[in-house]
């Protein structure tokens, strides 16, 4: 074990390229958790599924002390009915490639931030290397299959049995499990995880410098809405999220529809892209909104941050992007839905409504844009509220005190060897 920890990140969420296009480069800088990890390496084992157009493995340097790779799934253009070979093979290349890396640079920590095919690739990784693993988890899985059937990675995992089993598999094995909220980490210890062996370390260390900004020392909002396409001077009603089935954002688009059918000056925006958007597009040019409802697709953070304090957000269900709205001082509907009811207090720093009601969520949302008095000061507690959340010493300081227990309790095991 060296004296500067070191981390090696296996992460299916972002390619490199869509980092730095999304400038969400704090997805990667968190990775060295506030100066505790001095060097690390940031895996995306199919890189080829998420859109990368190499098929084999390639290495790019992120910054001076974080070095990106990212591996395929498919390596030979071989018929379909010999993928799940070429799958293996693909596979096993990395894998032993990152053997290699793990052992000559001595990483400390394998972190999995995911508890299914990351999670499996990093436990394989800690037990031949001998190193600890760490699991993150950001998302209540269980409650997403109940809510709409949905898997976490239905290529991988395609029924929910196949799910839970890889789960406990990975959870019960990790030195420790963390997740960003109560709701999270409850499903953690449901599937396997060790009461003693978890951690509660928000997600807030993901968000970009951008947002921590004070709202109205956001200048140039109104020529972003231009830049934007969006008509100036209205009331909005904001969704920020991938359009994913997931994200109930159909449930997002019916309150907007809602509330601009009794509110002529509301103009409706979501920000993110998605699978969904052409289905979006086409209810919207149904109810002959197209000209009150937009789609702005990815926008760089630097822009959101710029238009989230002119706008009342709406939450079906969303993570990240719940925080960004409370820094950004935008009051928020939100559904009672997993982690939601953990941020917003109803009536004080937002609404919360019955989840897949998006009727009651248009009308609070109408009451929020129509009484100034309850708008300001939902907008000054949500975002001490989000301050509270992203406390970057607080954050630190827990996720040192998390870090140095594993490796301290692994270092022992190893001494005793």
């Amino acid at each position: 074990m060296t004296d500067t920890p070191s981390a090696m990140y296996i992460d299916l969420a972002y390619l490199h390229e869509t980092v730095k296009a999304r400038g969400q480069e704090m997805f990667f800088n968190s990775r060295h958790s506030h100066g505790y990890f001095k060097k690390v390496w940031g895996v995306h084992p199919i890189a080829d599924v998420a859109g990368k157009k190499s098929s084999q493995i390639q290495t790019s340097k992120f910054s001076d002390d974080q070095t990106i790779i990212e591996g395929a799934a498919y390596a030979h253009a071989w018929p379909s009915i010999l993928r799940w070979a070429d799958f293996i093979i693909s596979q096993s290349k990395l894998f032993f490639y990152l053997v290699r890396i793990v052992r000559h640079y001595r990483i400390s920590v394998i972190f999995s931030m995911d508890p299914f095919y990351g999670g499996i690739l990093g436990l394989a990784l800690a037990r031949v290397c001998r190193v600890p693993l760490i699991v993150s988890v950001y998302g209540n899985f269980d409650l997403l299959y109940a809510t709409d059937k949905t898997l976490a990675m239905p290529g991988f995992l395609p029924t929910k049995r196949m799910q839970d089993v890889v789960a406990k598999f990975v959870l019960s094995r990790a030195d420790l499990v963390f997740s960003g909220n109560r709701n999270n980490l409850n499903y953690a210890l449901d599937h396997g995880a060790g009461a003693a062996k978890t951690a509660l370390l928000p997600a807030a260390k993901f968000v970009q410098a951008c947002h921590f900004q004070s709202p109205s020392e956001r200048t140039g909002g109104e020529d972003v809405f231009v830049g934007l396409g969006l008509p100036p001077g209205r009331e909005y009603l904001l969704s920020v999220a991938r359009l994913l089935k997931v994200k109930l954002v159909e449930d997002a688009l019916k309150a907007m529809v809602s509330a601009i059918e009794r509110d002529p000056s509301i103009i409706g925006v979501f920000a993110g892209d998605g699978p969904l958007r052409e289905q979006l597009e086409a209810m919207v040019a149904a109810e002959n909104m197209n000209d009150r409802i937009f789609f702005l697709g990815d926008v760089s953070q630097e822009r959101l941050s710029k238009l989230i304090p002119h706008c009342i957000t709406l939450s079906p269900l969303t993570g990240l992007a719940l925080m960004e709205a409370g820094l950004g001082g935008s009051p928020t509907v939100a559904y009672d839905i997993e982690w939601q009811s953990e941020f917003i207090q109803d009536g004080v720093n937002g609404y919360l409504v019955p989840a897949r009601d998006y009727a009651a969520m248009a009308d609070k949302a109408l009451k929020i844009l129509h009484d100034n008095e309850v708008r300001v000061r939902f907008s000054r507690a949500i975002r001490q509220s989000a301050l509270d959340f992203a406390d970057p010493v607080k954050l630190a300081a827990n996720e040192k005190a998390a870090f140095d227990c594993v490796l301290k309790t692994k270092r022992a095991s190893q001494d005793e060897i």
